[in-house]
């Protein structure tokens, strides 16, 4: 220490520490032994993350719920368009691997006051797959051992009662969404919900044109007729425009299915868009709306609502909630050059 410089409380504890460690660590040291960390006893659940997360839309508490998590393989297979080093670039930007690709599943819960509203129904129970596949996640290319599959156990933990449910909002009948509307054995998970979808997807995913078609396609259509067929007597058909339910309105984004359907939520001031698949990845959906997707029935309309709807978005500061970007799903649209960007918003533990 400088000669006549005062002696500061921080050095002395600087100094202090240093000696006091130096001679706790002496013994070890001279024997040849350093410390070693005490390894934790206690067993933590195998869970990487709360399966739910609750907020606000207004007046509206609204509640994310997971359904767990997709490995639909390497990116480059469904973004056929993509230039390999563009595509890696933009994963790269992102801090993400080429592959797995992990998509989330976030089903929004609103409780209205009136009403309990699910928005899609997670990929339930695996029906068969054709030929040799055990099941129909095999067939459809999924890894069996993706986390999908656990919204009932998870929206019990959340405190919703599955027969509670009054109306249940069908984006697109893929497998991924409406196959958790019946469990394994066909009787309906929410049985006393109006199930309210598109029209012109209720009539593609369920004919028998569809099924005959086979592979990818044919055993998605077995899965819809499965879960649709059972419940058409509480199935009500929605409209562009229209208003589903107060406050809920439909706004038709086809392309990844003739019939999809995105949600307005409105309460008071607040606004939020449910986006669905009309953009599936939170990083490559963004900054190439343009690059078409594998799984979309009409590729070329897909990029083009997916343009627009990211400009709506992205003009009128509107939040979105993302079926499949990570966990809870909730942010903005920012404009970069020509293309967006996805912004998380901050989670508001408590505070809606």
């Amino acid at each position: 220490m400088p000669e006549g410089r005062p002696i500061a409380r921080r050095d002395l504890l600087r100094h202090g520490v240093m000696s006091a460690t130096a001679l706790v660590a002496a013994p070890a040291l001279l024997t040849g032994l350093a410390p070693r960390p005490a390894r934790a006893s206690i067993e933590t659940p195998d869970l990487g993350q709360p399966p739910w997360y609750r907020f606000a839309i207004g007046d509206i508490e609204a509640t994310v719920v997971s359904d767990g998590l997709m490995n639909i393989g390497a990116a480059a297979d469904h973004f056929p368009q993509a230039d390999p080093d563009a595509l890696q670039g933009v994963l790269a930007d992102a801090f993400l691997p080429h592959e797995p690709t992990l998509l989330e599943q976030n089903v929004l819960v609103l409780n209205t006051g009136d009403r309990l509203v699910l928005i899609d129904t997670g990929t339930g129970w695996a029906p068969p797959g054709p030929g040799d596949a055990p099941d129909a996640w095999t067939a459809l290319g999924f890894d069996p051992g993706d986390t999908h599959g656990r919204l009932m156990g998870n929206l019990r933990a959340a405190g919703f009662d599955p027969a509670a449910f009054t109306d249940i909002l069908i984006t697109h009948p893929h497998p991924d969404h409406c196959f958790g509307l019946t469990d394994a054995d066909g009787a309906p998970n929410f049985p006393n919900a109006a199930v309210h979808l598109s029209q012109a997807d209720f009539g593609f995913w369920t004919s028998e044109e569809v099924v005959a078609i086979g592979g990818f396609v044919g055993v998605i259509a077995q899965g819809a007729q499965r879960n649709l067929l059972p419940l058409r007597d509480r199935i009500a058909f929605v409209e562009d425009g229209q208003e589903v339910l107060p406050g809920i309105t439909a706004m038709a984004t086809p392309g990844h299915t003739v019939g999809h359907t995105s949600f307005i939520i409105t309460s008071g001031d607040a606004t939020c868009f449910v986006i669905s698949d009309a953009a599936h990845h939170a990083a490559v959906s963004f900054r190439h709306p343009d690059w078409e997707f594998s799984f979309d029935t009409d590729p070329e309309a897909g990029a083009q609502t997916r343009r627009r709807v990211l400009d709506m978005l992205a003009t009128d500061r509107m939040r979105v909630v993302g079926y499949h970007f990570p966990f809870p799903g909730i942010g903005h649209v920012s404009r970069k050059g020509d293309a967006f960007r996805y912004v998380p918003e901050p989670m508001r533990h408590g505070q809606g």
